[in-house]
């Protein structure tokens, strides 16, 4: 695997990102102490926008 950031489609569910990775709210500030690996939503159905919290298999 190359260097960096690493995004994989999952069909049905979130976009999972892990590598080396840098996530940006709205505003331009940078997320710390998130985990190596994140779950982004791509169904729009999370509570825990932009993160993935399964909601998409239900």
């Amino acid at each position: 695997m190359a260097d960096g950031a690493n995004i994989q489609i999952k069909d049905p569910g979130p976009a999972v990102i892990s590598g080396d990775f840098t996530v940006t709210d709205a505003d331009g500030n940078v997320m710390e102490g998130l985990n190596p690996i994140i779950a982004i939503c791509r169904c729009g159905k999370s509570q825990t926008q932009p993160f993935c919290d399964g909601s998409h298999s239900k």
